[in-house]
């Protein structure tokens, strides 16, 4: 018997217009060869954590009541064919995929030699939405439990997690914690992974890991919307979003960065002020995850209408007029829309329950 059913959903037209300006995101860029989504919009690479984001999104969009069974059957029916015969074929995930093709890549390359690696996090966020598949629609639950016990799960944590880090990645905080929760839905742990992080001080700095070390908002945002914050951190994390009101409306993105408050950074490390932004993906959890708190509903409000046709949701805006709306459009962030309005309509309820 299926567990999951449409619901009647949105309460606010706002709510039930966003829902379908996010969905577009998704029909213009699944693959119905392979039923992956590109990671941003007309860029066929995808990794298991945009997967993950897109499954989530696919979900979402059908228990909202966006698309009908048939839409929602045929979204996931390929990318199942395609876990089946080509991501799993490892032993573990690559870094990422040709969403044409399924072919393994090495950020826009091929990797003929699937030789890339794998990131623990981004493999913990897609089985978390293997997770909500096989619970909530039952007659996946045989084929994804026969999918991922083809790969090495324990080896991923002994590499990846072993040190409460993700080997070559940067040291965000908060997505090391989201993954071992995530995990566990699997029966996997990782004992080396602190539980009782603090997203008010930095763990370390890039002096001394090697990598940069941000504290941004969508690991913890992510764990409300999905499994639910766990009383430890549920304070913690309250504290972050009132640092960010203290701020300003627009100094969202990563509260600290290398011991250093407020600090934009482009994709090299670089301080540039000028990148501070408001995330629209960010805008919407927090009105979901804290419904009636006036900051939360201003940056909503914000955001509401920052879309492009036909294409979705756009990712934020900068803080300064110039250059104004951050133009690019990308899977996350269509799809945590997707999950905060899904959990607006389950009251709170977090998607893995």
């Amino acid at each position: 018997q299926r567990i999951a059913t449409s619901l009647p959903l949105v309460r606010r037209d706002t709510d039930r217009v966003a829902s379908q300006l996010a969905w577009q995101y998704f029909e213009r860029n699944w693959n119905p060869q392979t039923g992956l989504v590109n990671a941003a919009d007309n860029y066929p690479v995808a990794t298991l954590w945009s997967q993950g984001s897109a499954l989530l999104g696919i979900h979402a969009a059908r228990q909202l009541g966006v698309i009908s069974q048939d839409r929602f059957s045929r979204a996931i029916a390929p990318m199942l064919q395609t876990l089946e015969t080509k991501l799993s074929t490892k032993g573990l995930s690559n870094q990422g995929y040709s969403t044409s093709s399924g072919q393994a890549m090495r950020l826009d390359k091929p990797d003929l030699q699937v030789t890339s690696g794998s990131s623990a996090v981004d493999a913990a966020r897609f089985l978390l939405a293997l997770h909500v598949l096989r619970t909530q629609y039952p007659e996946y639950r045989d084929r994804i439990n026969s999918i991922v016990a083809r790969w090495n799960l324990p080896q991923l944590v002994k590499d990846n997690l072993s040190q409460g880090g993700i080997a070559g990645a940067s040291g965000t905080q908060g997505y090391y914690q989201y993954a071992a929760d995530s995990l566990r839905l699997w029966n996997i742990e990782a004992p080396n992974v602190q539980k009782n992080t603090s997203v008010a001080v930095a763990q370390s700095s890039a002096s001394n890991s090697g990598f940069s070390n941000e504290l941004a908002n969508d690991p913890y945002l992510l764990w409300g919307l999905e499994l639910g914050w766990p009383d430890y951190i549920k304070t913690q994390v309250l504290s972050l979003l009132k640092g960010q009101a203290q701020q300003s409306y627009f100094k969202y993105y990563s509260a600290s960065t290398n011991d250093q408050p407020w600090l934009a950074t482009n994709t090299s490390g670089k301080a540039n002020p000028n990148l501070g932004f408001l995330s629209t993906k960010a805008a919407f959890a927090w009105e979901s995850l804290l419904q009636g708190d006036p900051y939360a509903k201003t940056l909503r409000q914000y955001v509401q209408n920052l879309t492009e046709e036909n294409r979705g949701y756009l990712s934020g805006l900068y803080q300064n007029s110039q250059p104004g709306r951050k133009a690019s459009i990308d899977a996350n962030t269509n799809a945590m829309i997707l999950e905060s309005l899904l959990y607006q309509a389950r009251n709170g309820r977090p998607l893995v329950f």
